[in-house]
């Protein structure tokens, strides 16, 4: 089992490097209940590969039940301004069926343009049986994932939805719940659509990690409710 002090340090690695490992957390499932409180589905997420990262399995369980399912890519555009449109092609082949929406900011629009960010948000969000999932606050270096959760609880605070869920690629304070990954190499496959991604050394690692996954069953997604 990982200590304290090595979880500490690992905050900048994926969650995905420790998800099928026993620590220090007191989390259950999520219910069949809990998804019978909503009928809508917002993913609002920094980056286009999060949705895969962070919420893959909770997308395919709400595929699975038949819920409104809209997915909002908030950072777009590269530094420059200009559409990443690889990566948006990308992101289209994942999940084909589903709304996607492609917001017109970068990773510095989301601190120095709170309030326009927030602005479009709200534009397309609706609470009413709804489920919001976002990011949430990590103790690593990221700025633009913190400052999108910053935007969404204000917004949740000013319309409650249904139901919340925060996820985090990368170890968040607080794990409360979880889902069980029903098919790793799906995950994995799903992952590698990201083809411009495959320069990053995360991605290398967890592409790594995955494959080696020799298909089993325990491996989980982690939110804060």
């Amino acid at each position: 089992m990982y200590s304290f002090i090595k979880i500490k340090k690992a905050t900048d690695q994926h969650l995905w490097f420790f998800s099928k490992q026993k620590m220090n957390y007191n989390t259950t499932e999520l219910s069949v209940d809990f998804f019978s409180y909503f009928t809508k589905v917002f993913f609002i997420i920094p980056h286009m590969d999060d949705e895969v990262l962070g919420s893959y399995e909770l997308i395919n369980k709400c595929i699975s039940l038949n819920k409104e399912i809209t997915i909002i890519y908030c950072c777009t555009n590269e530094v420059n301004g200009k559409k990443d449109i690889k990566r948006i092609n990308e992101a289209k082949k994942i999940f084909p069926t589903l709304q996607k929406i492609f917001l017109d900011f970068n990773d510095k629009d989301t601190v120095n343009k709170h309030d326009k960010l927030l602005n479009r948000i709200e534009e397309i969000v609706n609470p009413t049986n709804a489920l919001y999932v976002f990011p949430g606050f990590c103790k690593a270096n990221h700025p633009d994932h913190n400052e999108l959760n910053k935007v969404m609880l204000e917004e949740c605070k000013k319309n409650p939805p249904a139901k919340i869920l925060q996820t985090e690629i990368i170890l968040p304070i607080e794990r409360n719940c979880f889902l069980e990954i029903q098919d790793i190499k799906k995950k994995y496959k799903t992952f590698k659509t990201y083809k411009t991604q495959l320069n990053h050394l995360n991605y290398l690692k967890i592409l790594k990690y995955l494959s080696s996954s020799g298909g089993k069953h325990e491996y989980r997604e982690f939110y804060s409710m």
